[in-house]
């Protein structure tokens, strides 16, 4: 046997840190000590940098980000910078207790002073209550003004008329009649209230006698019979006393006149004249407010001052049958956009200027509270939601999982390290340098959730299996070539050394490959990849840095009791044994190794025969881009989200917004500018033709209906109502216009990225270069996950390559091979596509989830890393054992039998730490540990147990080839192969 001195370098960067390591053993464990100490008061601040950030993009240059920034500055009062949903389910919304709960709801968070910068509280009965008590209250105004208006109107002709056929029965002259009927009349008048004698029925009377006088001597009417002759004054005397001597609305009173007749007020009988007067006000309310004849009628129903259960029940009437009642454009976009058409879900939306976990849990108080003390059969418990609600649901669902999964991944960790090294104290050396790293790269989390963007909530949880996972590695990579250097017989600072320069230069490398395939994720532009690139490729790099100096120097400490109690007289007799193995060569992984050196060609068409169906699964497979799909579905918020898409649709909670800028004003004064507004209507008449849109709202649609915006009369309460809607689409500048498009699908489905793709394609054709449009802008829920998509897809094509060549440049250097560097990654490559086909087949199936649209991306990157690093451990070991002198084929067995229990050990380690994240309740986790363990279990017990030695026995002497003079590390070998054939 070559003597191990020999058979290692004169001198690495790696056997030179051995040594410095060993030596100042004491010195590293004090300095990763005093680190991990004063990091602490900044992690302390971990909580405060996180936050939901998935599938959102960055960069100004980005359409749905300028469209965020418009909206932001234009319409903060229309659209809230943050906004709570009170979602409350029931058989039917529009009973009396649905209406209990909203009104008791309401009225608490107005009055509670917990609440911060609470700015609006809108929900469908407040405002309908309104309308009601304001129509009854105007029906009964106008009932009471129009009987004090035909006081004089025609109560003064009546008593003229009443005096004359007295007189003219006793005189038979026509001229006396009027003098005593004009005489007799102004005094009885004067007498019963002198200054409305003085004020106005003295003109009254005056007009009428005029009128009634002159009707005899003309020869139009002479001839009249009584009652059309006093019909006749009377409606002279009426025009002319409303022209000159009405204190009132002039076209209230005319219209009055037109209602009621001189000859209805004669004729009717008091309730026939009350009834009159009703229908009267009700027309007129009606006209003056734009409310339906239908609707003022029934609020006028409830008579005057109704009590409030009255008011309650027509209220629930007319969301149950808007139709029924005909209610206004107006009533009836609030109480589509307010109660569902099954009726069985209303909102209570919350408008707040400042956001954040503490009005969020006041808010869920006073539900809870309000609900408690009101329940009622058939009332479902209220809801929260909206942007803060599922962060906050995120984060703790979050925590929650981290508690569970934790504690299963140390236990996995100790119990694997344990059996592996037949040690007690080993697994407790690798599970605090891993606490070491995992402690200190917790300000990295903190860094970047400070100057780079907030980091999501699932992060943190990412981080910890990773370290876990490749920390565990690492260490256990080190301690198992210090053992097998033991076993060898080598002293505790030659074994220590060994391990640092062999291993330490696998892991290295590996570790390399994974800092590389992460730090590549911090260049997208996906908020949720960016930081996560940054944070686990800089804890990589601790855990790596940890492994490669504290590791080797508690073991230096420890010494011979590294593997206690395996020591002592144990150890030597588990040292027999293992060298007895590895002579009859007896062990599975011997058996394993010259299995795929015998059948090697067979392997690698097994292989590629596989690959086929798996490239097919994979390239037909669409991906989901629904971050909350995923989420777990008990979660408050997201149960409230589900619900509000399943009765509204999915644009209520997450609309979709185009925007529309000029370079003028789109309204001055009380005038609309016709061509900017007919741009505006016709881009909204196009979108609201798509059978994916529910409805579309703006400027020339303020109801989701459309309106004639040139006729808007403002001196109308209806026409005012309508105009001030309209000014909530136009932006403050006034050259903005704001087009809100709810959609009835999912919004971030895959048929809505390709609606908003449409519409983005639609109003840039139609509108780039309109005249007096200066910007065009498709933002919102949909907008914003077309952007994200379209950026993710782009830097898909650009990393993975990238990161590919990167990994294949380092091994390049490490191993000076030209077909080994790119055979590595390739053979990763196919771990992974057989990993997504059986990830999409088993979430389809078992989860009824697709592949979401990060997952790929996340795996070819980081599994370019992670799972590189059998490929680089079982590599470098062929190359060393190729260095001693051995043939090809002996040198994969001997590799395969030397590396294949490390690298299994180390692949159910870092599988069950990753495939960990499977027991969390977010698919989105469940889905990477599931895509994690299976690849890298594949990975290792497949790929590089029985594909890896396959294929190098096949290329023989062309594993070793290098064109490049500077990287022939391994000329030698191909010499040697070439020379006997291999």
């Amino acid at each position: 046997m070559v003597s191990e001195s020999s058979q290692r370098p004169s001198s690495t960067p790696f056997k030179r840190l051995g040594k410095v390591v060993y030596r100042r053993r004491k010195v590293v464990l004090v300095a990763w000590i005093v680190a991990l100490v004063l990091v602490i008061p900044i992690i302390s601040n971990v909580g405060k940098v996180t936050s939901l950030q998935q599938g959102s993009a960055t960069g100004n240059q980005l359409e749905s980000v300028k469209a965020a920034d418009l909206v932001a500055a234009q319409f903060a009062k229309s659209v809230p910078n943050s906004t709570l949903l009170i979602v409350i389910s029931a058989d039917n919304v529009s009973s009396a207790a649905t209406q209990r709960l909203v009104r008791e709801l309401t009225s608490s968070l107005k009055s509670n002073t917990t609440i911060v910068g609470l700015n609006q509280t809108v929900d469908v009965y407040s405002r309908l209550y309104a309308a009601i008590s304001g129509v009854n209250i105007g029906a009964y105004s106008a009932r009471d003004g129009a009987n004090a208006t035909l006081r004089p109107l025609y109560g003064v002709p009546a008593l003229y008329l009443g005096i004359w056929s007295g007189a003219f029965n006793s005189t038979h002259d026509v001229n006396a009649s009027n003098n005593i009927a004009y005489q007799n009349a102004g005094a009885t008048l004067s007498s019963a209230n002198a200054t409305a004698y003085q004020h106005y029925t003295s003109f009254m009377l005056t007009d009428f006698n005029d009128a009634w006088v002159a009707s005899w001597s003309n020869s139009t009417t002479s001839g009249l019979s009584f009652g059309a002759r006093a019909a006749y004054a009377a409606d002279v005397a009426d025009r002319a006393f409303i022209a000159s001597h009405y204190a009132g609305p002039k076209p209230f009173a005319e219209g009055l006149t037109r209602s009621i007749t001189f000859g209805d007020f004669l004729n009717e009988t008091k309730a026939q004249f009350s009834s009159s007067l009703g229908v009267f006000a009700v027309h007129y309310v009606s006209v003056s407010s734009g409310f339906s004849e239908t609707f003022v009628d029934a609020a006028y129903s409830l008579g005057p001052s109704p009590d409030n259960e009255s008011l309650y029940a027509l209220a629930g009437n007319v969301v149950a049958d808007p139709k029924g009642y005909a209610v206004d454009p107006g009533l009836a976009s609030l109480i589509s956009s307010f109660v569902s058409p099954g009726r069985d879900t209303t909102i209570v939306s919350l408008g707040l200027n400042t956001g954040g976990t503490p009005n969020l849990l006041a808010v869920r108080w006073i539900v809870a509270h309000v609900y408690s003390q009101s329940a009622a059969a058939g009332l479902a418990a209220p809801q929260v939601t909206g942007q803060d609600a599922i962060s906050n649901d995120f984060g703790t669902s979050t925590q929650q999982d981290l508690d569970l999964i934790l504690p299963v991944t140390l236990v996995l960790l100790i119990v694997a390290t344990g059996l592996f090294f037949r040690s007690l104290l080993t697994p407790f050396i690798t599970l605090g340098t891993i606490g070491v790293a995992l402690g200190i790269s917790q300000v990295f989390i903190v860094i970047v959730g400070t100057y780079v963007a907030k980091v999501d909530f699932t992060i943190p949880t990412i981080l910890l299996t990773v370290l876990i996972g490749v920390g565990t590695d690492y260490s256990v990579f080190v301690i198992a070539r210090y053992r097998e250097e033991r076993v060898r017989g080598l002293s505790v600072q030659d074994a220590v050394e060994t391990s640092v320069t062999w291993a330490g230069e696998s892991i290295a490398t590996s570790g390399a490959t994974v800092i590389i395939s992460f730090l590549s994720l911090a260049f997208t532009s996906v908020v949720y990849l960016r930081t996560m690139g940054f944070v686990v490729g800089f804890g990589v790099l601790v855990a790596l840095a940890v492994a490669l100096t504290l590791v080797p120097a508690i073991i230096g400490m420890v010494g011979g009791r590294a593997f206690w109690p395996n020591s002592g007289k144990r150890f030597e007799r588990y040292s027999a044994s293992v060298l007895s193995k590895l002579e009859k060569k007896s062990g599975y992984f011997s058996r394993s190794g010259s299995f795929a050196v015998r059948n090697s060609k067979a392997l690698i068409i097994v292989a590629l025969l596989v690959s086929v169906p798996a490239i097919y699964v994979y390239s037909t497979t669409t991906p989901t881009y629904d971050f909350l799909s995923a989420a777990p579905s008990n979660l408050e918020s997201v149960s409230a989200s589900n619900q509000l898409t399943d009765s509204f649709g999915g644009g209520r909670l997450s609309p979709t917004y185009v925007i529309l800028t000029f370079d003028h004003a789109i309204v001055t004064g009380h005038s609309f500018d016709s061509s900017s507004m007919g741009q505006v209507d016709e881009l909204s008449t196009h979108l609201a033709q798509s059978a994916d849109i529910r409805n579309v709202s703006g400027p020339t649609r303020p109801f989701g209906e459309q309106v004639n915006y040139a006729a808007i009369n403002t001196s109308t309460a209806e026409g005012q109502r309508t105009f001030n809607k309209v000014l909530q689409s136009i932006g403050k500048d006034n050259s903005t216009a704001l087009i809100t498009v709810n959609l009835a699908i999912d919004p971030f489905s895959t048929a809505a990225i390709a609606d908003a793709q449409a519409i983005r394609q639609y109003a840039h054709a139609n509108y780039d270069s309109a005249q007096g449009v200066t910007g065009v802008y498709v933002g919102g829920a949909s907008g914003s996950i077309l952007d994200t998509k379209n950026v993710f897809d782009a830097q898909f094509n650009s990393i993975v390559p990238i990161v590919a060549v990167g990994v294949a440049l380092v091994l390049l250097v490490v191993l000076g091979s030209l077909f080994l560097p790119v055979f590595a990654v390739l053979s990763v490559l196919m771990s992974i596509i057989w990993t997504l086909a059986v990830t999409r087949l088993v979430f389809a199936q078992y989860f009824n989830y697709q592949i979401l649209f990060i997952t790929p991306f996340f795996l070819f990157v980081t599994l370019l890393g992670l799972g590189m690093d059998y490929n680089v451990f079982i590599l470098t070991r062929i190359r060393e054992e190729a260095t001693k002198g051995r043939s090809l084929d002996d040198s994969i067995v001997g590799a395969i039998e030397q590396t294949g229990g490390i690298i299994t050990a180390a692949a159910i380690i870092l599988a069950g730490s990753l495939g960990a994240l499977m027991l969390s309740s977010d698919l989105l986790l469940k889905q990477m540990g599931f895509a994690f363990a299976f690849s890298i279990l594949i990975d290792a017990l497949v790929v590089r147990t029985y594909l890896v030695p396959a294929v190098m026995q096949f290329m023989g002497k062309w594993n070793w080839f290098s064109p490049i003079p500077y990287l022939n590390r391994s000329h030698s070998l191909y010499e040697r192969d070439k020379k006997f054939g291999a």
